[in-house]
């Protein structure tokens, strides 16, 4: 997953995060692994996450987000991580996040 931020993410670095997918209600909740980060400018930073833990029903979420992608003929996805425990998360939510 790719995010864009104000500030650069550390390499390492586990997170929350919440976001929509599209064509889907509500909002699926993830954890992250930052696996990369570089400036685009000086005030802002994109960063390569990789999920390793779906949490709620993110996983049915995601299933169905990419199963209607191959059946409108997008390419498959890629397979998800293998869940992991994580500690010292950052939180980042999405813009609808209270």
């Amino acid at each position: 997953m790719l995010i864009t931020t104000g500030f650069l993410l550390d390499r390492g670095a586990k997170l929350d995060i919440r976001f929509a997918l599209p064509g889907q209600a509500g909002e699926v909740s993830v954890v992250g692994q930052v696996v990369w980060s570089a400036a685009e400018s000086a005030s802002r930073f994109r960063s390569g996450i990789q999920i390793i833990v779906m949490r709620g029903d993110a996983g049915s979420g995601f299933r169905n987000f990419f199963s209607r992608g191959r059946r409108d003929g997008l390419s498959p996805a890629a397979p998800a991580a293998a869940p992991s425990k994580s500690s010292g998360r950052t939180r980042i939510g999405s813009a609808n996040s209270a």
